[in-house]
């Protein structure tokens, strides 16, 4: 009798989690997990689309190298631009797309006040390899800048070098 109560028990306590793990790999399967965008990236841009002296060019010509960072968790990111107000933003990695998240609770005359306002800042960008390397490749302004279109830009992820030895 307690060899028939010792299969009953190794069968609910090890079959049965073992049958909820397999179900819970085939829900899964067909699951994509986002691209990983996370990092520090050298950015090039094209300004000239923007007149030299709008505060467009000098917002965007004023970040130091690697001019983006990029901190992401699933599909959820945190991109920060290394200009003098070291600018940071909420995104979304979507498909092979970043995408800045836009404040729509802000009121659009506090968004327009000031084309270096931090909350002003979009970026909407590709993500596509190229060899072993991961680039972003799209466009990067700020709303409400009369002067201001889009800038193209171009950014290539550092890879961090791993030093051999034993």
């Amino acid at each position: 009798m307690s060899e028939r109560r010792l299969i009953a028990a190794y069968a609910c306590l090890v079959g049965m989690p073992l049958c909820g793990l397999v179900g819970i790999l085939r829900v899964g399967q067909h699951l994509v997990a986002p691209a990983f965008v996370g990092g520090t990236w050298t950015m090039s841009a094209d300004l000239s689309g923007a007149p030299a002296r709008t505060a467009c060019a000098e917002w965007l010509s004023d970040t130091n190298q690697p001019a983006l960072r990029v901190e992401q968790s699933g599909s959820h990111a945190i991109v920060t631009l290394k200009n003098s107000q070291e600018t940071t933003r909420s995104a979304l990695v979507q498909g092979g797309t970043l995408t800045i998240i836009t404040d729509a609770t802000t009121p659009a005359k506090h968004r327009m006040a000031n084309c270096t306002e931090a909350h002003a800042m979009y970026l909407d960008a590709t993500i596509h390899s190229e060899g072993e390397q991961r680039v972003l490749e799209g466009t990067l302004g700020v709303t409400g800048c009369g002067g201001c279109g889009p800038v193209a830009f171009r950014a290539v992820r550092h890879v961090a070098s791993v030093k051999g030895g034993r």
